[in-house]
């Protein structure tokens, strides 16, 4: 009860910092002279977006878990997208960018094979 409470309080802070990132004034941040950090930025967050969101559902154990990760990518993905068209609509200082939700469905995807690696790995220890 209490670890499932640290995932959910995990997990929505990581939401929120992720749209803090996305949509806070772009001057207001350290400026990293990093060829494609914007990419790999966009691609840690909607790793760690999925990895948490999982650990949350998958400690209630009320979710449907067959369709879990499906609709973990698509969360992050629609939510990827959501952002971008924000950006683009409503911001000064950003613009939307289709390679940054590209970048975030590759995290979200490098998250969802994570987990499948650590799921066969911890059921072939419990055998």
């Amino acid at each position: 009860m209490v670890r499932n409470k640290i995932y959910l309080w995990l997990s929505v802070f990581w939401t929120l910092l992720i749209i803090f990132l996305c949509l806070g004034v772009s001057s207001d941040f350290p400026v990293i002279k990093v060829d494609n950090l914007d990419k790999f930025v966009h691609f840690s967050l909607h790793l760690v977006f999925v990895f948490n969101w999982y650990l949350y559902f998958e400690s209630k154990k009320q979710a449907a878990q067959s369709k879990l990760k499906l609709n973990l990518f698509l969360v992050s993905l629609l939510f990827g997208i959501t952002i971008e068209i924000i950006q683009g609509a409503l911001t000064k200082t950003r613009s939307a960018d289709v390679f940054d939700v590209i970048a975030n469905s590759f995290g979200a995807v490098l998250a969802l094979l994570l987990i499948g690696l650590f799921e066969n790995y911890f059921s072939k220890d419990s055998k």
